[in-house]
Order: structure tokens, then C-alpha cells, then sequence
């Protein structure tokens, strides 16, 4: 009797810390979750409890669009031909825009207003182009820290608040690419980044009250140097776009596409913000539709939980991040791949 009693205490006090150890692990992942998701969080309920709206052109009130739930795995596209327009589990579209002033604030609204309409939110990506030839990227960026390009901030941002839906924006994506790249934006000097990242931000967020900042890079080894830091980024955007001739040659799509996605995510590892794969692309992805078909599996999946969500490109006209280099053919086949939830 007593080794029967010894036996089902043992049995008990073993059962009894298996349950502490899960609940202690349950309340590790409410507590992480909670520190990731509640400046999002808050900012989507302050920004969902606005009534329907008036937009400048519209003739009636916008519909309200459904309270985005950023915790959860969400699917969107940049699509351009408007390939997907009837796809219904797209939760966002992208739309890039050039934040001079002068020439593209009318086309914002516009695509803004249409974005809405299709019951989708915008995941704006503005790309703060330098048209004056004879500034060197650093002055030009030092020109955008000291409020020279103010104007441009203001007009794009007013036009973000008018449509009061919540909207994940992106600003001067890639520049951990570094001076190789083709952007105006992009530089060796990494302090310099950040301030102009900084003053953009802190010049955005005195018009609009519904952004959802985003701040993209490529996860490469110099990311970490250019992050703008917690203070300043929502969302941490993670851009995968692979060239053909990078594609590992393999019998096991899978693990490759796991690898590769992995490797950019330990180039991250120091940055606690959840993450968007943004402008994913496979170049000729129809061709390479193992490839795709893996990524969009493991996406789909979401067996990695950092990951939000993904953004697909889907058009043929991708310039390289190499200048001089053609458009890539970054297409999909709505038909092959339809992007529904697995």
C-alpha cells in the first residue's frame, strides 16, 4: 500500500509541474506576443473606432473598411494589372509611390480612394526619390534631415489621414543595400539614414494619426546597422526578391526555401519587431513554380511566428537593385497560384 501511495504521489507531483511548466511557457508567449503586438495593437482600435468618412472626390461616404487584425497572418499583393482584383483573401494592396510633390499626390488619392473601395487596406511604399542631379546622396538625405523636403512629407502624409483607414507605410526601403544601390536614398552612412528616417517619421506623424510604420530592408549583414530602432518602426519589412540565377539547385525545394528565408531572419535576429516579407518575388516564377509553390506553402503554414504576413509582387517590370541591370519578369499565374490560405 505505502509503494502504491509512493507511486501516485510521484505520478501526481510529476503531472502537477508539467502543468506549471506549461503555463509558465503559455504566459511567456501571451507576454512576448503582448510586447510585440501592443503599440500595433492600440494604434488599430484608436484608428477603428472613426465612422465612415468623406473622401475630397468621392460623391458618398466611404464604406468603413473591417478592423485589420495585424496579429493575425495576413496576404497582399502589388498588382499593378490588377491580376488578383477578385481575389478576396488579400488583406492589403501595395502601391509605390514617388513623394514629390508636384507630380503624384493626385494619383495617390486616387489609388488610395480605389484601394478602399475594394475593401482592402493600402501598404503604401514611398520611395522619396532625389530629382536634383547635383546633390550626392548624402547631401541629399543631409537635405531631408534638415526639413528641405518638408513639403513633400506633409502633402503625401494629408492625403494618408483624409481616407482615416488604418495604412502600413513604408519609407526609403533597402538602404541597408548601401551606396551599390540605385536609390537616392541609399548610402554608406548609416547615421545619416537613420536621422532622415527619423525626421520623416516625426514630420508624418504631426498630420496623420493612421499609419502603421513600416521599415523595410533586405536582412543582409549591414541591416542591423541601418535600423531606425524600436521608437520609429511597427513593423520590421524583410524584402525578398530572388533572381533566377540565385536559385540553389536542389531536389529539396523545401529546405532551400526554408534556408533561404532563415538566413535572412538571423541577419535580424536583434530586431523584436514582428515581420512582413515585403515585395516577395521569385524572377520567373511560373517556370520556377516548385520554387514559388514552397515559398507560398510556408507562408501559408506560418510555422515561423515572427512572420505577419507577406506582400507578392506580381508584374514584369522590376527594375534591379543594380543599375544598368533590365526589369525582371516577376509574374505570377493567378491560375497556378492563387494565394489562398492552405
Amino acid at each position: 500500500m505505502h509503494s502504491f501511495l509512493t507511486k501516485l504521489y510521484n505520478k501526481t507531483v510529476k503531472q502537477v509541474l508539467f502543468l506549471i511548466r506549461l503555463n509558465i511557457r503559455v504566459i511567456v508567449a501571451l507576454a512576448l506576443l503582448t510586447y510585440f503586438t501592443y503599440p500595433v495593437v492600440t494604434k488599430v482600435i484608436e484608428v477603428s473606432k472613426n465612422k465612415a468618412f468623406f473622401t475630397v472626390n468621392a460623391s458618398k461616404s466611404l464604406e468603413k473598411l473591417p478592423q485589420l487584425k495585424l496579429t493575425k497572418f495576413n496576404i497582399g499583393i502589388f498588382d499593378p494589372n490588377n491580376d488578383y482584383a477578385d481575389n478576396k483573401n488579400l488583406t492589403f494592396t501595395q502601391i509605390f509611390h514617388s513623394w514629390d510633390y508636384t507630380l503624384e499626390q493626385k494619383d495617390l488619392e486616387k489609388k488610395l480612394e480605389t484601394i478602399i473601395k475594394s475593401k482592402r487596406h493600402p501598404y503604401l511604399t514611398i520611395e522619396p526619390w532625389g530629382y536634383e542631379t547635383l546633390l550626392s546622396n548624402d547631401d541629399y538625405l543631409a537635405k531631408v534631415v534638415t526639413g528641405g523636403y518638408d513639403k513633400h512629407i506633409t502633402n503625401t502624409c494629408k492625403k494618408i489621414k483624409q481616407y482615416n483607414e488604418l495604412t502600413l507605410v513604408n519609407w526609403g526601403e533597402g538602404a541597408d543595400f548601401g551606396g551599390a544601390s540605385r536609390y537616392s536614398w541609399a548610402t554608406n552612412n548609416y547615421n545619416l539614414y537613420k536621422d532622415a528616417f527619423k525626421h520623416w517619421q516625426e514630420k508624418c506623424k504631426q498630420v496623420a494619426n493612421n499609419v502603421i510604420f513600416v521599415w523595410t530592408a533586405y536582412g543582409n549583414k549591414n541591416t542591423e546597422l541601418y535600423y531606425p530602432g524600436d521608437d520609429y518602426v511597427d513593423i520590421l519589412g524583410l524584402n525578398i526578391q530572388i533572381p533566377e540565377k540565385t536559385l540553389p539547385k536542389t531536389n529539396n525545394y523545401k529546405r532551400e526555401a526554408t534556408k533561404i528565408i532563415q538566413d535572412k531572419l538571423k541577419n535580424v535576429k536583434n530586431i523584436k519587431r514582428f515581420i512582413y516579407i515585403s515585395d516577395f518575388a521569385i524572377e520567373n516564377a511560373v517556370e520556377n513554380k516548385i520554387y514559388t509553390n514552397e515559398f507560398i506553402n510556408l507562408f501559408n503554414s506560418q510555422s515561423i511566428p515572427s512572420i505577419l504576413g507577406v506582400i507578392y509582387t506580381n508584374t514584369n517590370q522590376s527594375p534591379s537593385q543594380i543599375q544598368g541591370i533590365k526589369s525582371l519578369d516577376y509574374r505570377l499565374d493567378p491560375t497556378i497560384f492563387p494565394l489562398l490560405p492552405i
